[in-house]
């Protein structure tokens, strides 16, 4: 059997890790907050997850792996990204609190940035929102009742492919989110020769954020989302398109299926900045919320059959939330990204690139260049487990570069 540890050296695992490995990998080599991979194994992935979990890196990606694809998607996620996740959880989580069932039997809990893996195809990813349905009583009993996945500075395609996927896997779920947060244009960091450039690069030091929002040339005004700074435009959302579906009968929820795009299946409308028209979202929302508690009376009684659930089956949905502060938080998140895309640019343009790891004097790895062949060696190749041998790696990247 080929030992493992060459695996971890091909091409693809390498381009894989210096991107990891970069302090500033979210704005070194791209605009952009996600980043694409092809040929990773599965067994490669698993080792590179296991070095995010393990490493200080300044800034964790999530991770996603479509293993019969050998894709691997890194996203580093902005501000903008998690106000409407944020806005969500804050409409579900005290709709849940208030729905009278045993809570010390039935937990439902809303988890952000939740890991997960589809038995099915070994699709592993890391959901944006869910609502988790558990139990506390050690049965092991659990079930995904809502999802919602973002996307901003990211290929709508590959959100769809990631989100159909997630579905499969989850066929429980009775109300789904589909945020698309969209810019005016594409967004690029100032190049060379600008103004931007010429003016940021006579600083001695990256500025922090309240210094960095006071050179806004025009203060941002109610509703609106634009931060330019030194000429540039750090950030420039025009709008978030919300699409919603709510489970209908026993069938699961199809993205792709024409059917569901009908006023009580699927329902799209935005936040125009500075304009707002979610009163159908609302709607849509306490919909899905009625089924998500049905669904706990179906499962409550798979836990105890003579549970009296008559007070949750007639409960009312309460559903409290208030546009305009959410609009207010994307535009308090859209500073956050413009600063957080101006620190990487300035940090990866005039600081230049160095790993975020240190030195592991701890770590002796059992051969020297551990990654060649050990086979002429008395040392078996399994004493060396990966993650030992993609440390040396990084050791030798930070003494190439």
């Amino acid at each position: 059997m080929l030992d493992f540890r060459l695996k971890l050296y091909s091409d693809s695992f390498k381009r894989t890790l210096v991107c990891l490995l970069s302090p500033n990998a979210d704005a070194s080599t791209t605009d952009t907050a996600i980043k694409i991979f092809h040929d990773i194994t599965s067994e490669e992935y698993e080792a590179i997850t296991q070095l995010v979990q393990e490493s200080p890196l300044p800034k964790k990606p999530r991770l996603s792996h479509h293993s019969s694809d050998g894709i691997i998607i890194m996203e580093w996620p902005r501000a903008t990204h998690e106000a409407p996740l944020t806005d969500l959880r804050e409409i579900i989580s005290p709709a849940m609190r208030l729905l009278p069932f045993d809570k010390c039997k039935v937990r439902a809990l809303v988890e952000m940035n939740s890991p997960f893996q589809s038995p099915e195809s070994g699709f592993s990813a890391t959901s944006d929102l869910s609502l988790v349905l558990m139990s506390l009583l050690g049965s092991g009993n659990r079930e995904i009742l809502i999802l919602a996945e973002c996307a901003f500075s990211q290929d709508e395609q590959s959100l769809r492919d990631k989100v159909k996927k997630e579905l499969a896997a989850h066929p429980k779920v009775v109300l789904f989110f589909m945020i698309i947060v969209s810019e005016v244009e594409e967004y690029h960091g100032p190049k060379e020769g600008t103004d931007a450039w010429n003016y940021f690069a006579d600083e001695a030091r990256c500025r922090d954020a309240q210094s960095f929002l006071s050179l806004q040339e025009q203060p941002l005004a109610s509703g609106a989302a634009r931060v330019m700074v030194a000429g540039h435009n750090w950030c420039n959302i025009s709008s978030v398109d919300y699409y919603v579906w709510v489970k209908q009968d026993d069938k699961q929820i199809d993205i792709d299926n024409p059917n569901n795009m009908v006023h009580d299946h699927c329902i799209l409308t935005r936040i125009f900045l500075p304009d707002i028209e979610m009163e159908d979202v609302k709607l849509m929302i306490k919909k899905g919320l009625l089924k998500a508690r049905d669904s706990i009376v179906t499962f409550c009684k798979k836990l105890d059959p003579e549970a009296d659930t008559r007070a949750l089956q007639s409960a009312e949905i309460v559903c409290v939330v208030d546009w305009e502060i959410c609009q207010m938080a994307l535009v308090a998140a859209a500073t956050a990204t413009a600063h957080d895309r101006y620190q990487g640019w300035y940090n990866a343009v005039f600081r230049g690139l160095k790993c975020p790891l240190s030195d592991d004097e701890e770590y002796k790895p059992s051969n020297e260049d551990s990654g060649v062949d050990t086979s002429n060696s008395d040392s078996s190749p399994t004493q060396t487990p990966p993650i030992d041998a993609t440390r040396a790696m990084c050791s030798k990247l930070r003494r190439l570069g």
